[in-house]
């Protein structure tokens, strides 16, 4: 499995559900067990980041991809400005608004 940036621990599950809050607005609750210790996050689209569907679609397919030898996933958090900032094993790194929970 591949490597969690946050708590360098090896990653053994990751879950991403859609959850539906009051109001209406859906939102991504994002699991991720390690070696270490369960990290949850809460995801919610945005202006640069509209399609919480697609949010998740990324999210599933960059963990897959962390599964592969030298993979690894990252995340780093802003917490002053509820963003999160998610680097993909290919490298690539999104700003997405979100939160530890």
């Amino acid at each position: 499995m591949g490597q969690f940036n946050l708590n360098s621990g090896e990653i053994l599950s990751s879950n991403i559900q859609m959850v539906n809050e009051q109001g209406g607005h859906t939102v991504i609750h994002l699991e991720i067990t390690t070696d270490l210790a369960t990290t949850k996050f809460r995801i919610s689209s945005d202006s640069t980041h509209p399609d919480i569907n697609r949010i998740s679609q990324e999210l599933r397919q960059g963990l897959q991809a962390s599964q592969r030898p030298a993979g690894a996933f990252g995340i780093n958090e802003l917490p002053e400005r509820a963003y999160i900032y998610v680097t993909y094993p290919n490298g690539n790194s999104e700003k997405y608004t979100g939160s530890r929970l």
